[in-house]
Formats: structure tokens, sequence, C-alpha cells
């Protein structure tokens, strides 16, 4: 069966219908991004990582890089840290003056569980002099909610930690 409409203009046509997707926008009460947080397309930005702990790793330090575009690439590279350790680090949704430094983990899907798959995870071992780098790709897309990233030692309880009261060793705010 056949609809029999009345002929008009491509022009008077597309005109209906940018209209029409304009008064939906309009109407619309939550923006997608607005959810989750703005999207930071092809954006890079850096952060200077300091210690948190004086009395253990005072000359710790790092920098971070962290570039957006249809994923996430994250490059970290520290310095003295404990030798031969394990440590992960994730991006975080709060300043390093936040209690506890860095806030939360950021998560793609704020209402997600806290896993690989709704974060970005740096595992890394440091070298014998307590130097470490690593570099991640993710697919998930950090937005404007990413505000710092925190370095993690792994084992709390492991020779040269255990007097911490936290498991964050550096804390290091995005520009």
């Amino acid at each position: 069966m056949s609809l029999a409409l009345p002929r008009m203009s491509t022009r008077v046509a597309l005109a209906g219908v940018s209209l029409t997707a304009l008064v939906a926008a309009g109407c619309s009460s939550v923006d997608s991004a607005d959810a989750a947080g703005d999207t930071a397309q092809d954006q890079t930005r850096e952060a200077v990582l300091k210690s948190l702990d004086a009395e253990m790793n005072a000359g710790a330090s790092g920098e971070a890089v962290v570039t957006v575009d249809d994923g996430t690439g994250v490059e970290l590279a520290v310095s003295g840290l404990m030798p031969e350790t394990d440590y992960t680090s994730h991006l975080h949704d709060g300043t390093c003056k936040t209690d506890p430094p860095g806030g939360g983990h950021w998560m793609a899907d704020p209402e997600g569980e806290m896993s690989e798959s709704n974060e970005i995870h740096l595992h890394f071992t440091t070298d014998a002099d307590g130097s470490g780098s690593v570099t991640v790709a993710s697919d998930l897309v950090a937005d404007d909610r990413v505000k710092a990233i925190v370095v993690h030692v792994v084992e709390l309880e492991s020779e040269g930690h255990d007097h911490m009261a936290s498991d964050r060793v550096l804390c290091g705010d995005f520009d």
C-alpha cells in the first residue's frame, strides 16, 4: 500500500527536519554527555606527580600525559619509589587536595562497577633504582571528570610500606 503525500520542495522538507531536530534537542532534559561528563575529544593533559608520604617517598616524583581522541592513552613515568616493587595507577575524579588524595577512581560509567573494563589501570614494577614507566591505550574515553592520577602500592604490607595509612604514594593534578 502506498500513501499519497503532497509534493514539497527539498528545501522545505530539510527545513522541517532541521526545525524538528532543534525543537527535540531543546526539549531534552539531560544531555547524554552531561550525564557522565563532557568528553574531552582530541585533548592532551599533563600532570606532575608528587609524593604523598614525606617520610617514606620524600624524593619520589613522576609525570603523566593523558591523550584523548577516540580512546584514551596514558603515559606514566616515576622515580624515587621503592625498588623492585609492584604499583598500580588509576585516573581519579578528585584533585590531590581531596581527602583522600585524588578522590575516587574515575569510571567511564559512574554508576557501573569498579573494574578494569570501567576504569583505566596502569600496572608497573619499579626497577632496582625505584624508577618505572608504563603506557596504556584504552578504548574508554576519559572525560572532564578526570582530575588527577594516583599511584598506589599494590602490597601495602610490603617491606618499607608497612607504616603507611594508605596505599596512595604519588598524586598529580592534570592541568
